[in-house]
């Protein structure tokens, strides 16, 4: 994210997102698909004449914009992740009602691991990320349901596409969510929050001599790699 390295092509002007983001990205990725498949000419500075062509490598962004790109229903359905075909589930509680007892789904979907065969969930396809029938115009695509991913996405056109490994985060909502916090929570299981099973969950003694070592260690971490701008 250094400015010298960024080619900002617009910014979408409305005060909430678009209902379409292909509207704005559909000469783009016309122009994209051009540059695959033709090139272009590029002088240099004796006039000598170059055919480059360009790619599409990876797709990144936060996980709600990810999901608008792919039409995906969204990390807090029932199968919230883009990567995989994790089923997930409403958690229950149980209430007394004087002396009746009822049982209630509380808001927010959770994916808890019940065995071991669920750490390795079967992935997403490539397939399920095209659409059915090749189309011309973005603005007309089928509409289904692949597992909670209602049509095919027009960044599966692209010839690097690969499926659910192109789509990436970007360090901003990894450092600076903290996800260093977020994968310490997991280790510790609080309350059970990750599973009873939680194969991360370490004893406090492991943790302590784990986050001994990691503060040792902070004097060589290159933080130089990280001076990119937001």
């Amino acid at each position: 994210y250094k400015k010298e390295n960024l080619l900002q092509i617009f910014v979408t002007n409305t005060p909430k997102k678009p209902k379409d983001i292909y509207s704005f990205l559909a000469p783009t990725i016309r122009d994209i698909l051009t540059l695959e498949d033709n090139g272009m000419n590029v002088y240099d500075i004796n006039g000598e004449r170059i055919k480059v062509k360009a790619y599409v490598g990876t797709v990144v962004g936060d996980i709600p914009a990810i999901s608008e790109l792919i039409f995906h229903t969204g990390h807090i359905s029932y199968n919230g992740c883009r990567i995989c075909k994790i089923v997930g589930q409403k958690r229950e509680i149980t209430q007394m009602m004087g002396t009746s007892r009822r049982t209630l789904k509380t808001g927010g979907i959770y994916f808890p691991i019940e065995n071991l065969a669920e750490l390795e969930p079967e992935k997403r396809t490539k397939q399920e990320f095209e659409p059915e029938s090749n189309f011309s115009e973005f603005a007309e695509r089928e509409v289904g349901n692949r597992n909670s991913l209602k049509k095919g996405t027009p960044i599966s056109l692209f010839k690097m596409f690969d499926g659910q490994e192109l789509f990436g985060m970007e360090e901003l909502h990894l450092w600076g969510h903290n996800i260093a916090r977020q994968l310490w929570k997991l280790f510790e299981n609080e309350n059970g929050k990750y599973g009873v099973k939680n194969p991360y969950q370490m004893q406090k003694k492991y943790r302590d001599e784990l986050g001994k070592r990691m503060s040792e260690l902070r004097a060589e971490v290159p933080f130089d790699m990280f001076d990119g701008t937001f």
